[in-house]
Order: C-alpha cells, then structure tokens, then sequence
C-alpha cells in the first residue's frame, strides 16, 4: 500500500477509534515523518493501518486512565506495587 493510502486509511481508523481531530492529525503528521525520513513502506513500517490505530487508540486511552487516576497499584500481601 502507498504511503498516502495508508496514511488516509490511518486517519479514517483513527477517527473510527474516537480519537479527537487534533491527535488523529498528529498521530498521521508523526507516522508520515517517519515514513518520509526513513523511506520505509507503511506496512512494514507500523502494520495495517487498522492495528497501528487501534494500538494507538488504546495506548492512548491506557495513558489516560492512568493520568486520571483511574487504576490503582497492585497490593501484593501488605506492600504496595505500583
């Protein structure tokens, strides 16, 4: 798949996941640079584009909860892992 494919392809999974506009753009901004620096076919570079968002999408949302709060750290007998 041509690097501009992929990246439209990215953009519409990205926007299928939830992500807001602003870093749906980044996410396909930084994939494309990397592209561009590195020559590399995108498939080869980050896999179909519909695993690289949904990797994104997710990775994202991980690092949300966790800013927020949301998980807590492992207890593991009295001591606290986090």
């Amino acid at each position: 798949m041509r690097s501009e494919r992929w990246l439209t392809a990215l953009a519409a999974e990205l926007r299928r996941h939830g992500l807001e506009p602003d870093t749906a753009a980044n996410v396909v901004a930084e994939a494309d640079a990397h592209l561009r620096d590195s020559r590399e076919q995108p498939v080869f570079a980050f896999g179909p584009p519909e695993r690289y968002a949904a990797t994104i999408a997710a990775t994202l949302a991980e690092t949300a909860a966790r800013a927020s709060g949301a998980t807590r750290p492992a207890k593991c007998g009295r001591m606290t892992v986090s």
